[in-house]
């Protein structure tokens, strides 16, 4: 018995004498999900949903707003979190979206959204971002896209459906 109290104790003091640099270092590797803070990089994981949103460059969203940049791993995420009452948001100043084919950031309400198709996004169903109605109108025939949608068509009964098996 005494074997297990004795290392127990040694674990305890090894754990309080553990320096403040390596909790920081921690901290600097696993930022919070809030985002970036002083003295930290930007964080890419996705507001909504946890994922790494840099791991998708087809996909990544982002928004700015209350003079932050929010990252998303997909449109769909976006979408989400933008619905909900939660996320507190205001003064919503910028969406942008990657052009599928492109990978390039293109304003969200610029863009075109295939809504259907054989292509999932991160986290399943999503809406598929093209710069330009003809890009859209090629990804739909090739991929057995249901529709095509600009921003203002996207209502959040359309995001719910995508959510949906």
């Amino acid at each position: 018995m005494k074997p297990f109290f004795y290392l127990g104790y040694w674990l305890l003091l090894a754990g309080a004498c553990q320096s403040p640099a390596s909790s920081d270092q921690a901290r600097q590797d696993h930022p919070s999900a809030a985002g970036p803070t002083k003295g930290q990089e930007e964080n890419y994981d996705c507001r909504h949903c946890g994922m790494p949103s840099d791991e998708f460059p087809e996909w990544q969203a982002s928004l700015v707003a209350n003079g932050q940049t929010y990252w998303f791993c997909s449109p769909r995420c976006m979408f989400l979190f933008r619905q909900n009452p939660k996320s507190g948001l205001t003064a919503v100043s910028r969406l942008e979206v990657s052009d599928y084919y492109e990978r390039k950031k293109i304003e969200a309400q610029k863009a075109y959204f295939v809504r259907g198709g054989d292509v999932p996004g991160p986290m399943g169903p999503d809406l598929v971002p093209h710069a330009t109605r003809a890009a859209a109108e090629d990804f739909m025939k090739e991929h057995q896209g249901k529709e095509i949608l600009t921003f203002a068509q996207i209502t959040p009964e359309i995001i719910q459906k995508l959510t949906q098996p």
